[in-house]
């Protein structure tokens, strides 16, 4: 990496923010000033409750790792003989190799574990860290580290060879110079999930892992060191979902995007970028569902000029795994909506079939209810015609009956007023009688207009992600149309 520049951020996380916990990670980088060598280092304080003071483990690990390659570097290049015999050795002999990146994480392991110790001297814990019923008599000394404890990745890049350590969870990432991107630093199996090995662990000596790379023989031009923040924001981290999302899909998608962004912006404005990316990654995720809410750091060494061949090709990788990410979701709530637009469905079709049936009788009953609504008008009008006639006819003298005109008589009686009576309240009890066939064929009717509502108003939100999936099956197809051209080219 001929004009490598070397850069980092911490962003707090958004569930820690939520919960009112501190930023946990830490990182750095260091680039000296002739440009011959560059560093980068990140860690991750364990959140546990035991680990209270993980944050300031995290900080002196990459405090401590940036000056032990500070000093590594230094005695590597003190002269052209010193770096060539390293160099060579290095990478003729694999027993200096592994003694030489043992040497650098024990003294750096054993300066990490005495600084926290000093730490502790310093500053005791107070009652509030210790915790309910707690004293300092709990913590032998020899489980000081672990209220320290804390991840760390580093990485140190000299003229011939890149020199990657690893203790516990996160990612190191490396793009190579054909665009292959790889984390060539051994992965401990015991690092899965929220499981990790730690640098306060009993084995912390035997558990680092670390590599170097030969750069004559393989081109590095990028190097990124990223918290566990960045790959738990992602579906495929551990294991292969298919099209781009092959295992660890999202975390190179998330680096690729760094690496066009650091081609497009130039290494000062990108520092920036990262400032204003990672915590809102935290919540938001990139080309996920949403992000880890954990604290997020990313370190880096990398090479602008060797990176813009591969812009095009990278933007195009991850303008596709985005489609696909867009595509999974789309169809993963179509799957949601399934089940409850069939039921509203059926249930639509089943308040159609109701009203149809009970349609008809509707209106014959509406009939007869207008019907008798106005012969029930037309006795009641009768009644009181009749009663207004009697009760103006006075009665023969001697007698109780009224003298009625014989024409009339039949007509105006009492027993005539007694049947138009009777014929009224027979009437309206007939109407009372239809109020509740009429009363339910209308709430048939009602919940068959909200059945059809209800339906209606979900299957639009189908459709309208029905459409949504179209439209992204149709940039997916417009972006793989060229395919022939070699765009998009596989990578480890």
């Amino acid at each position: 990496m001929k004009q490598a520049s070397a850069f980092h951020h911490t962003a707090r996380g958004q569930l820690h923010i939520m919960r009112g916990a501190p930023c946990e990670d830490h990182s750095a980088s260091f680039s000296h000033p002739d440009g011959r060598y560059h560093i980068a280092a990140a860690a991750d304080g364990h959140g546990a409750k035991e680990c209270f003071r993980a944050a300031v483990g995290a900080q002196v690990a990459v405090e401590t790792a940036v000056e032990c390659l500070q000093e590594l570097a230094g005695a590597v290049l003190a002269s052209e003989e010193a770096e060539r015999s390293f160099q060579l050795d290095l990478f003729s002999d694999p027993r200096y190799r592994a003694a030489t990146l043992r040497r650098l994480t024990d003294t750096l392991l054993a300066r990490w574990r005495d600084r926290v110790q000093e730490h502790y001297r310093e500053h005791p814990p107070a009652p509030e860290e210790l915790g309910e019923g707690a004293s300092l008599e709990d913590i032998p000394d020899q489980s000081i580290p672990r209220i320290y404890g804390a991840t760390l990745m580093a990485a140190l890049l000299l003229p011939g060879c890149l020199l990657l350590f690893h203790q516990g969870d996160g990612r190191i990432e490396v793009i190579y110079g054909d665009g292959t991107l790889d984390q060539p630093v051994p992965w401990d199996p015991r690092c899965e999930f929220n499981v990790t090995t730690s640098l306060c662990d009993a084995d912390a000596f035997s558990g680092f892992r670390s590599c170097a790379i030969d750069l004559a023989e393989r081109e590095v031009i990028a190097c990124y060191l990223g918290t566990d923040g960045v790959e738990d924001a992602y579906r495929d981290t551990y294991g292969d979902l298919g099209a781009s999302h092959q295992r660890m899909g999202g975390v190179h998608t998330f680096y690729k995007h760094l690496s066009c962004q650091l081609v497009e912006l130039g290494p000062e404005k990108f520092s920036s970028y990262l400032e204003e990316l990672l915590p809102r990654f935290s919540g938001e995720g990139l080309f996920s569902r949403a992000g880890s809410g954990d604290d997020v750091s990313v370190a880096g060494i990398a090479d602008k000029a060797a990176l813009e061949p591969l812009a095009d090709r990278f933007r195009h990788e991850v303008k596709r795994y985005g489609l696909d990410e867009a595509l999974y979701w789309a169809e993963d709530e179509l799957r949601g909506k399934r089940r409850k637009h069939g039921i509203l469905q059926k249930r639509m079709e089943a308040a159609q079939a109701e009203a149809d049936r009970l349609r008809p009788q509707l209106a014959g009953l509406e009939q007869e209810r207008e019907q008798l609504k106005a012969e029930q008008q037309k006795l009641a009008a009768s009644v009181q015609h009749v009663t207004e006639e009697l009760d103006g006819i006075q009665p023969a003298q001697g007698t109780e009956d009224a003298q009625i005109p014989e024409p009339d008589r039949e007509r105006i009686s009492k027993a005539g007023c007694q049947n138009l009576m009777e014929r009224l309240n027979a009437c309206t009890a007939r109407l009372k009688q239809l109020d509740g066939p009429l009363q339910a064929l209308r709430e048939a009717d009602d919940r068959l207009a909200q059945a059809k509502s209800s339906f209606e108003d979900y299957d639009a939100e189908v459709q309208a992600i029905r459409a949504r999936l179209d439209n992204i099956q149709r940039e997916i197809d417009a972006l793989e149309a060229p395919a022939g051209n070699g765009a998009a080219a596989a990578e480890t």
